[in-house]
């Protein structure tokens, strides 16, 4: 037997929160945003704005879907002022116009602008339901407010605020003050429609209320070039210069939205589908949501409509639609991260199958995407990941066995029936899962198993690495064993003085060779501790809360620079306390949702990316990145006797200027790199030019969020790199 010993580590530093980059990743900020849309419109370069939200976490915003890429605002990222948005209305400068809880809104490409109670004296009230912008540019909106009677109608000509409100020309009779669409017509007349008793129609000087002979709930209004208003008041009604008709509906009541149609007709929103409806004829569209509230054609005649179910697309007779399930994040629980060696996150979940991001776009493999990408098995269940020699991704999945992707098509499965908790690839290139209470090695094409019938491994396994030889590490609930497949080694209490009674689980080994893991200090689980173990010399040293900030222990990550990462939770107390830990070797830093961005504090995973940044899944909450290694981001600056960089001003706010100490002698690039490494920017600098000027915007013209980038100077010849802070 090696020689056996034991070290509680004496007391080491605990360090404050220090204030890295944080990125938070949900299915309510990434690609649709969400499987609930209210408004929707397409400029005049064909880009999509749309609204996406999740209405069970009041979560969401603004969308732009430029063919290829899904940008987002969310106030998830407090880049958005409400999650709910609606009637999109383009001005003649390309600012976007849109209704709120909020307030009404501008959105100029990069920012919102915010008029409301707090931001405009005497703004009556901050439910901002419909908007319109006349002949003129005066930019119309209807205000509902049923809890204050402060709802009515609005305008804004650039510069001044004109609003008629009860006791102030309001369209409606008291006590309907409620406002809740708003037309525009092509002479300048405007018709308003209300939350309970029909519509006005205003002249130029003064209201006249239209709800005599017709009245109802109206939730949208239209004005054709002709000057007759098309009215979504239960059915569609429509009122040419004095005479109402009754249009009927699609079959299901209210009518939701209105847009014309080029062809002639409106497109009409209804609580099964969208309609197009002409001269008398209702055809439906077999929208592939349910709910449709709204609807806007692109420059290239297709069509895309929102509602429930998200935002979708019709082209050549058929609908493609974009949602949570296949084009984001697509669940807030994260089973795994992984990454490949191109650099794609891959994100196992519960409920949402598997994603692959790749810095950009998502892909969502799982039942419930449409069919936008394959994803064969009747499980929404993946566990863990990983990139096998061949570069394809092994899956394991809940139920499903192993699951392999070559790239365009999931094309074998293992172990059909089998719940795999984990999946790995040691040193060597062989594969590795948990599953089944057992530990599983891919051996040919079949998958041999371990268990305490035929190895030394005493009871149900919890955690398995690689570590060099083509060995893993392996935790269970009777110690720690290290194995080929046909050489077993344990470390157990008895055998090798592990601490505690044995019970421990997720090993992680660092690139120096020790072995970090969690291990309960007692059978009950509720003293549980991080523990580091040399195989050398067979030594172990245990961090608890008598030496760490470490109230329990969980999953565990080492980096390549051998910083650990460790997440923590107390479910035993109340209220419920976790986070996660940094260390260092000889410091700590814990982040918590008191001093750091972290959604949640109970820490389900925790990888570690191709720049050393950890990612951390959250429980309900999405995932966290952390921007821990920045400088590896995109190279430290070369030797400084080459050319030297400077970038002024620095922070910058809206454009920033690289000089190059001296004229280039030939054509180079300047690549524009985030904190997380992916290249945002390329710009050219042309032959005998001293300096290149960035204004804060990626390749598509987006302006880019506040934060840290790196701008390299690529000559051929030389590299160079400097370091600018982006502020808003």
């Amino acid at each position: 037997m090696r020689r056996s010993a034991f070290l509680l580590v004496v007391l080491v530093a605990v360090g404050t929160a220090q204030t890295p980059q944080w990125k938070i990743y949900k299915p309510t900020n990434t690609g649709a945003q969400g499987d609930y849309s209210f408004g929707v419109a397409v400029d005049g370069a064909g880009r999509v704005w749309a609204n996406g939200h999740d209405p069970v976490w009041d979560e969401g915003g603004l969308v732009m879907y430029d063919g290829r890429v899904w940008h987002n605002w969310s106030n998830v990222d407090s880049l958005c002022p409400d999650e709910e948005l609606r009637a999109f209305r383009t001005d003649g400068v390309g600012n976007i116009w849109m209704g709120s809880p909020a307030g009404l809104l501008k959105f100029d490409g990069t920012q919102f602008t915010i008029y409301n109670t707090q931001t405009v004296p005497g703004f009556p009230s901050d439910g901002v339901r419909d908007v319109d912008i006349d002949p003129s540019g005066n930019v119309w909106f209807a205000m509902e407010d049923q809890g204050v009677n402060a709802g009515g109608v609005g305008r804004f000509d650039g510069t001044n605020w004109t609003y008629w409100t009860t006791g102030n020309g309001h369209p409606f009779p008291a006590p309907w003050s409620s406002v809740t669409a708003i037309g525009c017509g092509p002479r300048g007349e405007v018709y308003a429609g209300s939350f309970a008793v029909g519509v006005a129609r205003f002249d130029g000087g003064s209201w006249t209320y239209l709800g005599d002979s017709v009245a109802g709930e109206v939730d949208d209004i239209v004005v054709d070039s002709g000057g007759v208003a098309w009215i979504a008041m239960g059915v569609l009604y429509s009122y040419d210069h004095g005479v109402w008709r009754d249009h009927g509906f699609s079959g299901s009541l209210p009518v939701l939205g209105l847009a014309f149609r080029s062809a002639g007709g409106l497109w009409v929103g209804c609580p099964n589908g969208l309609f197009a409806y002409d001269n008398g004829t209702w055809t439906g569209m077999n929208w592939p949501g349910s709910f449709c509230y709204a609807a806007a054609e692109s420059p290239d005649s297709s069509l895309w409509a929102v509602g429930i179910g998200g935002i979708a697309h019709y082209s050549a007779g058929r609908w493609v639609l974009y949602n949570s399930q296949n084009v984001g994040l697509s669940n807030r629980w994260i089973n795994g991260i992984d990454f490949d060696s191109n650099h794609n996150v891959w994100v196992s979940t519960s409920g949402g199958g598997i994603d692959r991001f790749d810095g950009q776009t998502w892909m969502g493999f799982n039942p419930y995407n449409g069919g936008m990408f394959p994803w064969p098995y009747p499980t929404d269940a993946v566990q863990a990941s990983v990139e096998g020699a061949d570069g394809n991704t092994w899956a394991g999945t809940y139920g499903q066995g192993v699951a392999v992707w070559d790239g365009s098509n999931w094309i074998r499965r293992y172990m059909e029936t089998w719940v795999i908790d984990n999946i790995v690839r040691d040193s060597t290139g062989g594969l590795w899962c948990t599953a089944s209470s057992g530990l599983y090695h891919f051996e040919g094409d079949t998958w041999r198993r371990f268990d305490f019938l035929n190895s030394p491994l005493p009871s149900y396994v919890t955690g398995v690495c690689a570590d060099v030889g083509g060995y893993v590490w392996v935790t269970n609930l009777g110690g720690l064993f290290r194995t080929d497949g046909t050489h077993w080694e344990n470390y157990s209490p008895d055998s090798a003085g592990m601490p505690g009674p044995g019970n421990c689980w997720s090993p992680s080994r660092a690139p120096d060779g020790t072995l970090w893991l969690s291990a309960a200090l007692d059978p009950s689980y509720l003293r549980s501790a991080l523990v580091q173990f040399r195989r050398e010399d067979t030594s172990w040293a245990v961090y608890d809360s008598t030496n760490s900030p470490l109230k329990a222990c969980g999953v565990v990550a080492v980096s390549r620079r051998n910083v650990v990462w460790v997440g923590y939770f107390r479910g035993d107390i109340y209220p419920p306390r976790g986070g996660v830990a940094r260390f260092d070797g000889s410091s700590w830093t814990v982040y918590n949702r008191d001093n750091s961005p972290l959604p949640h504090e109970q820490i389900c995973d925790i990888g570690i990316d191709w720049n050393d940044n950890p990612w951390i899944s959250c429980a309900s909450e999405g995932m966290a990145v952390v921007i821990d290694n920045p400088v590896s981001v995109a190279e430290r600056p070369n030797d400084p006797a080459c050319r030297t960089l400077s970038a002024y001003p620095n922070p910058f706010r809206d454009r920033v200027s690289l000089g190059f100490g001296s004229p280039l002698a030939g054509r180079a690039d300047v690549i524009v790199a985030d904190a997380a490494g992916r290249l945002v920017r390329t710009l050219r600098a042309s032959p005998g030019s001293t300096n290149v000027t960035w204004n804060g915007r990626d390749d598509s013209g987006r302006r880019l969020a506040q934060g840290i980038y790196f701008l390299r100077l690529d000559t051929g010849a030389e590299q160079q790199t400097v370091k600018t802070l982006l502020v808003q």
